[in-house]
């Protein structure tokens, strides 16, 4: 017998795993840096954190985003910015990376970044200007990199800039 009024959602089996298809085959959230839809970058009116995380690493990387996006605001990230164009294709190609990468996560609408954290963090501060390398000597090589790596770096950031306080942008 048929419900009516209840909407369901289907999670087709595959190889023995689960999919949420229609999650899985909608639009991607496209945006270069994963904060800035291409189309504003010219403009510099509109920027978001857009990702998350859970647990410490989620603290981790809306720091970092709200650095760059107010790095992005005031004009004064260290590297000049793709034209909308370009913006588009990177954004494109990161948004395909992170839906095959993380299929079953949350890739298909965003980055879902487990091992890609690090490098999209060096990533904004390469483009703010700030050091990457920030444990020295054989420590670069040997020891992974955590959320202790960056404590600073907002004030590190602020003095590259000749910023007193906090506000004076």
């Amino acid at each position: 017998e048929a419900v009516t009024g209840v909407q369901t959602c289907a999670l087709p089996i595959s190889h023995g795993r689960s999919v949420d298809h229609e999650r899985a085959t909608g639009p991607a959230y496209r945006a270069y840096r994963h904060a800035i839809p291409p189309a504003f970058l010219a403009s510099r009116n509109l920027a978001y954190c857009g990702l998350a995380a859970i647990g410490l690493r989620g603290f981790w990387i809306a720091e970092m985003q709200a650095l760059w996006i107010t790095a992005f605001f005031a004009g004064k990230l260290s590297v000049e910015l793709p034209d909308e164009e370009e913006a588009a294709r990177q954004a494109l190609l990161e948004s395909r990376f992170f839906r095959y990468r993380a299929s079953n996560g949350l890739g298909a609408k965003s980055a879902d970044m487990v091992f890609e954290i690090v490098p999209f963090i060096d990533t904004l501060c390469r483009d703010m200007g700030i050091e990457t390398k920030r444990k020295g000597g054989w420590r670069e090589i040997f020891e992974s990199y955590g959320v202790r790596d960056y404590s600073g770096v907002v004030g590190e950031w602020m003095k590259k800039e000749k910023l007193g306080e906090v506000g004076e942008l």
